[in-house]
């Protein structure tokens, strides 16, 4: 349905894979292998603002939680229609995003090498700044992934102006900001983020 279906059934369709998905690997495992991935992908590109969230909610869960499942939506496309949700998406969508690319990279240098090149470090840094707080703290973490084991992402992240956000979120961000700011900030280029602070 998340195919060929009504306008309606694609976002129930999009909502269902993502709730039997919650949290459970096996069905992850099952749902992927049936070719779910890239209607969803193709959804986060094309559907209304609503089936977006929903398909991009679904793929969120799919790529917390199996590694292969980040390869699938990487192969299917996902991370330049991720990408562009930071720019066009509504403020869920947004969040969404950036929140997928973070979990994209878990395990994935290779998605890690993909996002940056795809240009999404500079929107990332930039919701960091003017984002609503989920965003920030979806960002931040984000950009924690993008930075870890990976020099280039960490000098292309501080040269974004990452750090004046992350310096604004660790003073007087929500308990959970500051937990992914410290992260990002912890293996940023160590002189690049003294001299801000």
């Amino acid at each position: 349905m998340v195919n060929n279906g009504t306008a309606l059934q694609k976002l129930w369709a999009a909502n269902a894979l993502g709730t039997v998905a919650y949290y459970n690997p096996e069905n992850c495992v099952v749902i992927a292998g049936e070719g779910a991935i890239s209607p969803l992908v193709e959804l986060v590109q094309t559907g209304t603002d609503q089936q977006k969230e929903h398909a991009a909610y679904a793929l969120g869960i799919f790529s917390f939680a199996n590694a292969e499942n980040r390869v699938k939506i990487a192969r299917a496309g996902g991370i330049p229609i991720l990408m562009a949700l930071l720019q066009t998406g509504t403020d869920k969508l947004k969040e969404w995003g950036a929140s997928v690319l973070g979990y994209l990279t878990m395990e994935k240098d290779e998605n890690r090498v993909a996002i940056a090149r795809s240009g999404a470090i500079t929107p990332l840094v930039a919701l960091l700044r003017v984002g609503t707080g989920k965003q920030k703290q979806q960002t931040a973490f984000a950009l924690g992934l993008l930075a870890f084991n990976n020099a280039e992402n960490r000098t292309a992240i501080a040269r974004d102006g990452a750090i004046p956000p992350l310096v604004t979120l660790l003073r007087a961000g929500t308990d959970s900001q500051k937990e992914e700011a410290a992260y990002v900030w912890a293996i940023l280029p160590t002189a690049t983020a003294r001299t801000a602070w």
